[in-house]
C-alpha cells in the first residue's frame, strides 16, 4: 500500500492497510481523495466503504486521536492502562513498559522512570 501512495506522501500517512488523507481545505481534500483514490485504482485495490471516514476533523488512528491541532492518546486506550493491575512478576513489569512506551512522548520523564523496570527485567535475559 506504502508504494501504490508513494506520489500522494505530502498529504497521506499509510500504515499496512490505514490509509489517513489530511488537507488544509475541503476542496483540497477531495482533490487529495481524487489522487489516492485513483492511486489505488491503478494498483487494483480496493478499499470497503464501511471503514472509510471521509472529510472527518478528527480520526483515530494507530492509538491516537488526530485533530488539526492536536495529536492525543485514544481515551480507551489510556482506560485499558489504567485498568492494568498492579504487576507482580517480571514479566507483568515489562508488559506495562511495553504498553506505557507507546505513549511515552506524552509521559514526561518516561525513560527516568521506566529505567529501573527496565534494568531488573533485562537482568532475567541474560
Amino acid at each position: 500500500m506504502t508504494d501504490a501512495l508513494k506520489s500522494c506522501r505530502h498529504f497521506s500517512l499509510v500504515y499496512l492497510d490505514d490509509i489517513v488523507v489530511f488537507s488544509n481545505s475541503f476542496s483540497e481534500h477531495l482533490y487529495h481523495l481524487q489522487r489516492v483514490l485513483s492511486a489505488l485504482n491503478e494498483q487494483s485495490l480496493v478499499l470497503n466503504p464501511m471503514k472509510c471516514e471521509i472529510a472527518v476533523q478528527q480520526v483515530d488512528y494507530l492509538g491516537y486521536t488526530i485533530s488539526q491541532n492536536r495529536v492525543a492518546p485514544m481515551k480507551d486506550k489510556i482506560a485499558a492502562i489504567l485498568q492494568i493491575e498492579e504487576p507482580c512478576t517480571l514479566v507483568q513489569a515489562n508488559n506495562l513498559i511495553g504498553a506505557l512506551s507507546w505513549y511515552r512522548k506524552f509521559l514526561p520523564n518516561f525513560a527516568t522512570i521506566a529505567a529501573p523496570i527496565h534494568a531488573i527485567t533485562n537482568l532475567t535475559k541474560k
